[in-house]
């Protein structure tokens, strides 16, 4: 779990939710997620906020 893409999807299946659920409680669609998740999209510092907001974890 080395990756910010690795600890996403660590979070998101810690919450037992699919990409899709995920996406819907934080305002991605299921392409975004996918796609922060293959690497094939940066993630940015509002979604770090969102994560934070939402599920309650530290970005640091």
């Amino acid at each position: 779990m080395n990756t910010i893409q690795d600890r996403l999807k660590f979070l998101r299946k810690n919450l037992n939710l699919t990409q899709t659920e995920f996406g819907n409680k934080i305002n991605r669609s299921l392409r975004a997620i996918q796609n922060y998740e293959s690497g094939g999209r940066s993630i940015n510092g509002d979604l770090l906020l969102d994560l934070q907001e939402k599920f309650n974890v530290n970005i640091d």
